[in-house]
């Protein structure tokens, strides 16, 4: 069968990533983009290649990862996240498809992302929330944690928040937007850009929290940021904190 008789649909998905070592297939454990190949096999019958629009790591979460693959399926692009929610467990739902044109990628395709990084900042632990959230105990000041957020904002070269283990040479990367508030307990840090370095929201997001809790100076933030030559340690929050919020095409 021709390109030409292939269809391309592009689905929403909803995923809890704890039990899985991320989106992308791997030799070490379940992924995420595995358990939905698979329940597109039973529905269609056909083996596909799903293509995501991140990576995101093991234990990390998505309201609104994107993906798209080929079938030659007939079946209405709407009736697709029922037929696969039926053959996907409950910690991954689908709940937007569409059938789109032939040549879009769900990966190359993207203008870029919004994350958010989920902190719970109280006395007591999270409890229920434990498996979405970083708990932080101490009190921060929030005013200047939203201050040296700002900083963030522009083209950088973010080397200093690029954990090792990439093998990025490029670090050169844009944030659009960075907003830092709290509700009840829960303080997040959502950041928007055109992409990210191997586990720069969780690392700002740490910086963030060792300025609030009066451990560093914004000036040493500032110092960070297209510094090369200029470094400390600081937090590098667990994945269970970090969402995919949106992706912008």
């Amino acid at each position: 069968m021709g390109l030409v008789d292939m269809r391309n649909i592009k689905i929403k998905v909803r995923y809890k990533g704890t039990n899985y070592c991320g989106w992308q297939s791997q030799i070490n454990g379940i992924a995420v983009q595995d358990v939905i190949e698979g329940s597109i096999k039973k529905v269609t019958g056909e083996e596909v290649k799903l293509i995501g629009a991140g990576r995101t790591d093991a234990g990390v979460h998505a309201l609104g990862q994107v993906a798209n693959f080929m079938t030659a399926s007939s079946i209405s692009d709407k009736r697709f996240p029922l037929a696969l929610n039926a053959n996907l467990p409950d910690d991954i739902v689908i709940y937007d498809a569409e059938e789109v044109n032939i040549d879009f990628n769900a990966r190359y395709d993207a203008k870029g992302k919004h994350y958010r990084y989920c902190i719970w900042n109280s006395r007591y632990r999270p409890g229920l929330f434990d498996e979405y959230c970083y708990w932080l105990p101490h009190e921060v000041d929030m005013e200047i944690m939203q201050e040296a957020s700002k900083i963030f904002i522009g083209t950088h070269d973010f080397k200093n928040f690029m954990s090792s283990g990439s093998s990025i040479k490029n670090t050169v990367r844009t944030v659009w937007d960075i907003d830092v508030c709290k509700r009840k307990e829960i303080i997040y840090v959502d950041v928007k850009g055109e992409g990210f370095l191997y586990n720069m929201v969780r690392r700002i997001a740490g910086c963030l929290i060792e300025i609030g809790k009066g451990k560093r100076d914004i000036s040493d933030v500032a110092n960070l940021i297209d510094n090369e030559g200029y470094f400390f340690s600081y937090m590098t929050l667990p994945a269970k904190g970090l969402f995919l919020v949106e992706v912008y095409y």
